[in-house]
């Protein structure tokens, strides 16, 4: 088998594998959004993170609590979902 022939295989079976992946996030209820807003908040928390280093001189006590009181609702939010995920992938596979 060349090469090339082999890479697309890969790709293929990537794509399936993504397709399944998905399928099955979407059966499980409120997973997809749940996921869909942690992104969401991991972007708005690195946005958050960018302004305050710009801000150099100007960053207050108030700003570095704010980011980490965020840092922690992300992490809770992320465990809950790796919870859900893990359990997902305990029954399916």
């Amino acid at each position: 088998m060349r090469v090339g022939s082999w890479n697309q295989l890969q790709r293929i079976r990537t794509s399936y594998e993504r397709k399944i992946r998905w399928f099955l996030i979407k059966s499980e209820e409120g997973l997809e959004e749940q996921l869909t807003k942690l992104y969401r908040n991991i972007v708005k928390y690195n946005s958050s993170i960018d302004e305050l280093i710009v801000l150099g001189e100007l960053r207050t006590r108030e700003r570095f609590q704010h980011i980490n009181l965020e840092r922690e609702k992300l992490h809770l939010d992320m465990e809950k979902i790796l919870e859900s995920l893990s359990s997902l992938r305990y029954r399916f596979l």
